[in-house]
């Protein structure tokens, strides 16, 4: 477990500034702080499911689980920001 948080303590500046930077390329600079999050919960993940008796090498296995898996956050995020309803507030106003 200790190297697993080792790991993770590594990793973490990596995966937020991935999600900052891929947060502003997209435009999705309102979603900033959930989207930092879903990559630490991302990169958290990634570590958990590697099987060292798979790998060999761990921080490559993490990088690349945790790719996938924030994508796969991230598309959430988009088809969120795409269907979005916008809100006349004049109208509940009357």
């Amino acid at each position: 477990m200790r190297n697993h948080e080792q790991l993770y303590e590594r990793l973490e500046p990596w995966a937020v500034g991935v999600a900052r930077r891929v947060t502003t390329r997209c435009g999705l600079r309102r979603w900033a702080d959930d989207l930092e999050q879903e990559a630490r919960v991302a990169l958290w993940q990634a570590i958990q499911v590697y099987d060292p008796a798979r790998h060999d090498d761990a921080e490559r296995f993490a990088r690349w689980k945790f790719q996938l898996l924030f994508k796969a956050a991230m598309k959430r995020y988009v088809q969120w920001d795409d269907h979005e309803i916008q809100l006349d507030w004049s109208e509940l106003e009357q």
